[in-house]
């Protein structure tokens, strides 16, 4: 077994040996287990240990392409039909494993941590947590869905200081959350706030100044034109209502390119191909 595949099986059998994950990732999501793959493999890359899957009514193949993923427990799977459901599976999870992991990211399926310092970064925190800017992406031109990963598909995105890449997600000690307000933004114990790396203390959704350095949330929010349509048609995870029809003429920001997320395609396509080759009897 080669020096990365070694490294796979470590990161995915942390489990077994420590009490704790360190930097743990909620997720709800729903009919888009054709990204879940890229997703997971692309986190466990950077760091990432463990995985909370709230599954919001899938009635694709989620539960089975997340299936070596479950058997080497790297995923903990929830069923969670409940509409709108964003909100109360984040705070579900957290209450729920908060004291399995340190660190826990409230994100969607599309984004990404981008670099794999976001593990120093965590460890030199010492408050309630992070929050980290957008840098959205557009279709790069795609009308169909590419056949390859959406890190090596999608190159071209918004203009740092474009207003849309104020919005942040957050990393948090989850045993601090009392409750989130949106997808963006929770209220702590003892007022505590979230910092952006630029050391900003954040009370919303938006930060004033947009850092994208040394890491950011790479947002592939429209992807192509044909997933732009399907994810109109899922309708909100928040509330119950459907983006606009022009959804993805608002959102199509091609301003520049980036190249960031080159140097983890191919750890990543490893990656998939280790857990699809994977047997539960391993």
């Amino acid at each position: 077994m080669n020096s990365f595949f070694r490294f796979v099986r470590y990161q995915t059998n942390r489990f077994f040996f420590r009490k704790r994950n360190f930097l743990s990732l909620c997720l709800c999501i729903k009919d888009d287990a054709r990204h879940i793959e890229e997703w997971l493999a692309y986190h466990l890359t950077i760091g990432v240990s463990h995985f909370y899957i709230y599954d919001n009514g899938s009635t694709d193949d989620l539960k089975k392409v997340l299936a070596p993923y479950i058997a080497k427990r790297v995923v903990t799977y929830e069923f969670y039909p409940t509409h709108p459901g964003q909100i109360l599976a984040y705070i579900d999870c957290a209450k729920r494993y908060h004291k399995s992991t340190e660190w826990m990211g409230f994100i969607d399926g599309d984004e990404f941590i981008s670099s794999d310092a976001i593990v120093d970064i965590l460890k030199q925190t010492t408050g309630v947590g992070i929050a980290l800017n957008w840098k959205v992406f557009g279709s790069s031109g795609h009308i169909a869905q590419p056949s390859g990963l959406q890190i090596e598909e999608y190159k071209m995105c918004a203009n740092k200081n474009h207003p849309i890449n104020k919005h942040l997600k957050i990393i948090v000690r989850p045993n601090k959350i009392i409750k989130f307000l949106d997808p963006h933004q929770a209220l702590f114990v003892n007022k505590e706030q979230v910092s952006t790396l630029a050391g900003e203390k954040i009370s919303s959704a938006f930060s004033s100044v947009v850092v994208h350095d040394p890491v950011c949330i790479n947002h592939y929010m429209i992807r192509s034109k044909e997933e732009c349509l399907k994810k109109i048609a899922r309708g909100r995870a928040t509330i119950k209502a459907f983006r606009p029809e022009n959804y993805f003429e608002t959102q199509d920001v091609n301003d520049i390119r980036d190249y960031g997320m080159d140097k983890y395609v191919a750890k990543t396509k490893e990656t998939i191909v280790y857990f699809r080759n994977y047997l539960p009897t391993q």
